[in-house]
C-alpha cells in the first residue's frame, strides 16, 4: 500500500508541470546508481529527491475556490462623486439644478429629489442616463468615466 504526498499547486507550477517525470527520472537515476561503483549519486532538487525517497505516489493540492465574484466594473458613487466627476467635465451644480427644473413634471421634481438627497448612484441609476441625455455624454463617455469618478 502506497501513501500519498500532497504537494501545493504553486510548487507543483514550480517544476512546470513536470514533476512527476522529474521524481521518476530520479528514481530510475538512483536505481541505476546501486548497480556502479566509485560513481557519484545523481543530485536533483530537494523537492525532487525527497518525493523520490518517499515512494509515495503525489497529488495536487488545488487552491481553495475563492467564490469571489468579479469587482463591479461600475461600483456605486457617492453624491460627491459624481459631483465631482461631472464639474471635472464641464457641467456645473447650477448647470444641472437648471436642467433638472427644466424637466416636465412629475419627472423634474422626482429627478430633483433624487440629485438633492440620493447618497450613491448606481450606473443603473436612471438619473445617470438622463444626466447622459442632458449634457450631451454617451452611455460610453459614461461608462469609462465611471472608473474616474469611483477613484475620485
Amino acid at each position: 500500500m502506497s501513501s500519498t504526498i500532497t504537494v501545493p499547486r504553486a510548487l507543483y507550477d514550480m517544476f512546470g508541470g513536470e514533476l512527476e517525470a522529474r521524481v521518476a527520472a530520479f528514481v530510475t537515476a538512483l536505481e541505476a546508481h546501486q548497480l556502479t561503483v566509485g560513481e557519484p549519486a545523481p543530485v536533483e532538487h530537494e523537492v525532487v529527491e525527497a518525493l523520490a525517497r518517499s515512494g509515495a505516489e503525489i497529488e495536487i493540492e488545488e487552491p481553495p475556490a475563492t467564490n469571489q465574484p468579479e469587482p463591479d466594473p461600475f461600483p456605486p458613487l457617492t453624491a460627491r462623486q459624481l459631483r465631482l466627476w461631472l464639474l471635472a467635465r464641464g457641467i456645473t451644480r447650477a448647470m444641472v439644478e437648471a436642467a433638472l427644473a427644466n424637466l416636465p413634471e412629475p419627472d423634474r421634481e422626482v429627478a430633483e429629489i433624487e440629485w438633492e438627497y440620493s447618497t450613491q448612484y448606481l450606473r443603473s441609476h436612471r438619473l445617470i442616463d438622463l444626466f447622459g441625455a442632458l449634457f450631451d455624454l454617451s452611455p460610453a463617455d459614461i461608462d469609462a468615466g465611471w472608473p474616474e469618478a469611483a477613484a475620485l
